[in-house]
């Protein structure tokens, strides 16, 4: 592979707009993730003070996890162990997308004293810009055998140290080198290069880009085709999420004004009956009015003068009622929790 070998370099660098800019010069097209966090984590360098890395003389006790997802997390470093080989291989198609490049790596790295702060969450372009991109060498074990270092273990201070490495058959080991300091500094300072980036763009999982990196092998519409399928199955899974939040958001919605809504629906179904019954009044002495015209007892004149006054005063009623209604109805619209079907729903269950 034709790589430009440089040297690490941390530049305050803002990325352009949905861009961001590799190592080697290059610029790549990244994608805002639909929702996106309410702040950026930073990862700066800091004391651990959880007392897990104060020291490497003494063993870390284990901090309480989630078994399923300590169980989901340990599969993915073993499909990136097995397939580390194969991702540098492709590190050039990797560097043309950023939702490869972005790709989280389940590997958790820290030294001593400041833990794991400035190695949080590494992506797979992370990984192999530092493979290849190292000051030290982080190809070959120290008898020269292909080998990745994939873990950073050690002291800052004392340079000590005790890495993994991964050979081409996916076995792993431990590795020591000789000049600690651009290990865990060269990971560092680049992980820390994309912290905000790895935050708000979007990214692929290690199995879709081993998948569409597979398909890349077979033919540019192979490849094609299991980016869609991809898309389509993000798509389906967004829906799903959108649809529930939805979901969540008219019954908490509900909840919030569900003594307004309980007013409003007694009230209107009061003023409802009270029109019923006025209006029923009123077609009775509609009903005899019609009677007496009918007999000759009324003229026409005389059965029109008196007849129009009710049906005015009967739209009227009804006039009165649907403002009312309408009116109750922009209130709640007003808190801008609400929909019209939403309340029109609740009136009418």
């Amino acid at each position: 592979m034709d790589y430009l070998r440089i040297p690490f370099e941390n530049p305050d660098v803002d990325f352009p707009k949905n861009r961001i800019v590799l190592l080697n010069g290059k610029e790549i097209q990244c994608y805002p993730k639909p929702v996106q966090p309410e702040f950026i984590d930073n990862d700066d360098i800091e004391m651990d003070t959880s007392g897990l890395y104060f020291s490497l003389s003494k063993k870390s006790p284990s901090p309480e996890v989630n078994k399923e997802k300590s169980f989901e997390k340990d599969l993915q470093k073993k499909f990136f162990l097995e397939h580390a080989f194969y991702f540098l291989e492709k590190a050039d198609m990797v560097f043309t997308d950023s939702r490869m490049f972005l790709a989280p790596v389940p590997i958790v790295n820290a030294i001593a004293y400041t833990g794991t702060s400035g190695f949080n969450a590494p992506t797979l372009g992370i990984y192999l810009e530092w493979w290849l991109y190292c000051k030290t060498d982080l190809l070959h074990d120290a008898t020269g055998n292909d080998a990745l270092t994939y873990h950073i273990a050690g002291s800052p201070l004392s340079g000590s140290n005790k890495c993994g490495c991964v050979y081409p058959n996916g076995s792993t080991a431990t590795i020591s080198h000789s000049s600690f300091l651009p290990v865990w500094a060269g990971f560092m300072q680049n992980n820390q290069r994309y912290t905000e980036a790895k935050q708000i763009y979007e990214s692929y999982s290690l199995k879709e880009v081993y998948d569409i990196l597979i398909a890349s092998d077979e033919s540019e519409k192979q490849e094609l085709a299991v980016r869609l399928k991809i898309q389509n199955e993000r798509y389906g899974k967004l829906s799903e999420l959108f649809h529930a939040l939805q979901d969540k958001m008219k019954d908490l919605a509900m909840r919030l004004h569900n003594s307004e809504l309980a007013d409003f629906k007694t009230e209107l179904l009061k003023r409802q009956e009270n029109l019923k019954i006025t209006l029923d009044s009123l077609e009775a002495e509609r009903k005899a009015l019609r009677e007496q015209w009918e007999k000759g007892e009324l003229t026409q004149p005389q059965y029109c003068r008196r007849i129009n006054p009710l049906r005015l005063k009967e739209k009227d009623l009804e006039q009165k009622l649907q403002q009312f209604e309408h009116d109750r109805v922009q209130q709640l619209l007003s808190s801008g929790d609400l929909t019209a079907a939403m309340i029109n729903n609740y009136l009418n269950d």
